[in-house]
């Protein structure tokens, strides 16, 4: 038989039972809610970051593109992506090799010193040229591609590869000589044998010493005659904006010593067919630009200076290419 205190006993165990229910099914609920609110903010935070992300890649290619229409002139079309990339989660980061691809986004890596950077790959082909593809690549703000054999073609690309070979080895001389502000270029006419026997190993002065032996003996007027077939020449443009001043003889003979000093660094070709041509521009007193163009040959015999007579004048001739000097911007 119970007791009072029994029964007391039994009612106050039984309402410590009905408490501790009570809590557990409220801590499990804010549990609950707890796990739905970090599941919602990660999908959030994925959201967000999985946008500024891809709006990453949104800005590169916008970049890319630029950079394309600046160097080759017209506009071009982005295909794809050209890495493998993998998404998990979004906003999760994705293990590739000791590298991490995050979110959304093909071009925002992560390294394992949790730094980030961009690097990404697009296959790209001028408009209106689907067949055209190339390879564009960007790379923490250095864009380089490989569309210039597409824009140019196989024999252009293959001249233009040459040319800018020879300006890369000339370089150092010139600015040497005129100063680190002048700006020069070199363009060049070869020979059928000279062309012909050219390939992506051929540097600029072997083809002009085929050239040469090609026309050993020979007289300018033969060479003329045989017109595209012996043909060729090679001309060094030179812009030195500290060294315009043609005002008096020592100025003039300053020009004539430095263009003998840099006459030793070009190829040995024909001293008839190697030219140099130095350009002046319009001042305050004269509208036109004029240029001084000698060949080596001309260049050995001049001892002090030159006449005006001899200056050249440079300027647009309507149905005819404009002059190296015009097309660079050098009159500007």
């Amino acid at each position: 038989m119970k007791t009072k205190e029994d029964t007391k006993t039994t009612a106050t165990s039984a309402n410590g039972q009905e408490s501790n229910e009570v809590v557990k099914s409220k801590r499990s609920k804010q549990a609950k809610r707890q796990i739905i609110i970090y599941v919602v903010m990660v999908v959030a935070i994925a959201g967000i970051l999985g946008f500024a992300w891809a709006d990453v890649d949104g800005r590169i290619k916008s970049k890319v593109l630029k950079y394309l229409r600046d160097k080759y002139k017209q506009e071009f079309v982005v295909t794809d992506y050209t890495t493998t990339t993998v998404d998990i989660f979004r906003a999760m980061q994705g293990r590739i090799g000791t590298q991490y691809n995050l979110a959304n986004s093909k071009c925002r890596w992560l390294g394992e010193g949790n730094e980030t950077y961009d690097d990404c790959n697009w296959s790209v082909h001028p408009k209106g040229n689907p067949k055209g593809k190339c390879m564009v690549s960007y790379s923490d703000g250095v864009v380089r591609d490989s569309c210039a054999q597409v824009i140019l073609g196989k024999e252009n690309y293959a001249k233009a590869r040459q040319i800018s070979a020879e300006e890369d080895r000339l370089r150092p001389a010139v600015e040497r000589i005129f100063g680190k502000n002048t700006k020069f270029g070199v363009e060049s006419l070869l020979c059928e044998k000279g062309r012909t026997g050219a390939n992506e190993s051929t540097s600029l002065p072997q083809a002009i010493n085929v050239c040469k032996k090609e026309t050993a003996g020979m007289t300018e007027d033969q060479i003329f005659a045989s017109y595209i077939r012996l043909y060729h020449s090679y001309e060094l443009y030179i812009y030195d904006p500290d060294g315009q001043s043609i005002e008096t003889d020592g100025d003039k003979a300053k020009i004539v010593e430095r263009l003998k000093e840099v006459a030793k660094y070009l190829p040995e070709g024909r001293p008839d067919s190697i030219w140099l041509c130095y350009f002046i521009k319009h001042d305050e007193d004269s509208r036109w630009n004029r240029e001084l163009k000698v060949s080596v040959d001309y260049l050995r015999e001049m001892t002090d200076g030159f006449s005006n007579d001899q200056l050249k004048l440079v300027a647009t001739d309507d149905g005819r290419e404009d002059p190296y000097p015009i097309r660079k911007g050098w009159d500007k």
